[in-house]
């Protein structure tokens, strides 16, 4: 007979679970611990904001054995959270001991100004309903408008074009079903993003998917003019073509851009939530982001987005990483929040003068705004990113 009875040993083990979850969470453990009856769980949800994480709330919490605390999670001005290590049994753990800061120097030097051409679905299926949250939000054509209006308004100084498909020549008696204009509706130009604005806005979804046939008036379009060394399509669609070229097709006229013309193209897919879509539908768009050479470092290579906050999320990211603006770390970053960047000296912003996503690159940082301005411009010299290591 042990020392113990099963009770006995059953609270001791709660116990120790207790102060080794606190302990994580405190210590800002990235793997998340959860507390449960038979001893300490990885939490289902991986975000580093952990709802299911105890937090002192300064009152008796019934659901804590007396002896133990809960270690608050401070949120500081800066919005990030600060975790305290003060409890029994943190002290020695790898996240409170000192930080070892690893830093990185670089030297920054003019890049030349991006352009973007874009083609943009506007067939029947993109009149179809987005949900925001369970409910309704409008539809597919209505949340890009949204979304477009929000990222596009303000970049003036960036060279664009676009094409819609389906279209056709407002002289022209062809039916719109897998039609397209023979030359880019939008010619690429500075200032032209509001003349794009108002494309979207005057268009009503209408006919099929004819994917090719737009990605080769672009390409044809890119053959009349003279290179650049950052001209990039983006290809907006909700979903694989379904008229003109088959997906295979599509993506080798999208591999022809990138070897003959040196042009990458980024694939925004809507392709619906869950619950709606197809998965032939994620596999096609997968071909044609990684056809373009700029998929994305997840299972999903397409920058998904299934309603108006998404899509303006997944288009800032677009701009962003088209613009040219990044540099190359030497190994990849556990998480944002550990870095600071600094330009020529002066501390930046993280998400409005520098922003890192591992769903991207896990290596590179992307200068934004007045930062990237700074870059083109000739005018930054250096970059210092300092990450805080363990």
């Amino acid at each position: 007979m042990g020392l113990f009875s099963d009770r006995e040993r059953s609270k001791a083990l709660y116990r120790a679970a207790t102060v080794l979850s606190l302990c994580a969470n405190a210590c800002g453990a990235r793997s998340q611990l959860r507390v449960t009856e038979a001893g300490v769980e990885d939490a289902r949800d991986p975000a580093p904001f952990d709802s299911g994480i105890l937090r002192d709330t300064g009152v008796d919490r019934p659901d804590v054995p007396s002896d133990t605390r809960v270690c608050p999670e401070l949120e500081g001005e800066d919005g990030l959270l600060h975790p305290v290590c003060s409890l029994p049994g943190c002290d020695g753990h790898p996240r409170c001991l000192p930080c070892l800061e690893q830093r990185e120097e670089f030297a920054l030097t003019a890049v030349p100004e991006p352009e973007l051409w874009f083609a943009i679905d506007g067939s029947q299926s993109m009149d179809r309903f987005t949900v925001v949250d369970g409910n309704r939000a409008g539809t597919r054509w209505e949340a890009l408008n949204v979304a477009a209006t929000s990222s596009l308004s303000t970049m003036n100084s960036l060279a664009m074009g676009a094409i819609l498909f389906p279209s056709v020549d407002p002289m022209s008696s062809e039916l719109p079903m897998c039609a397209v204009v023979s030359q880019m509706q939008v010619a690429p130009r500075r200032g032209a993003n509001r003349e794009i604005l108002d494309l979207l806005r005057r268009h009503a979804p209408q006919g099929a998917t004819p994917t090719g046939r737009a990605m080769m008036v672009l390409e044809s379009a890119a053959l009349r003019v003279a290179p650049i060394s950052k001209r990039h399509f983006v290809l907006a669609t909700d979903g694989d073509p379904n008229c003109g070229l088959d997906i295979e097709n599509v993506a080798r006229v999208i591999e022809r851009l990138r070897s003959e013309q040196e042009i990458d193209t980024f694939v925004l897919g809507i392709p619906g939530e869950a619950g709606d879509a197809d998965i032939d539908v994620i596999q096609a768009l997968n071909r044609l982001a990684v056809a373009g050479g700029r998929p994305r470092d997840a299972r999903t290579r397409f920058y998904a987005a299934n309603n108006r906050l998404q899509i303006g999320s997944a288009l800032d990211a677009i701009l962003t990483v088209a613009s040219g603006c990044s540099i190359t770390l030497r190994s990849a970053v556990a998480d944002a929040r550990s870095m600071t960047v600094r330009m020529d000296g002066a501390l930046l912003t993280r998400d409005i003068d520098w922003t890192y996503d591992a769903r991207i690159d896990r290596r590179a940082v992307f200068f934004r705004g007045a930062a990237c301005d700074a870059i083109r411009a000739g005018r930054a010299r250096s970059a210092t990113v300092t990450v805080c290591g363990w």
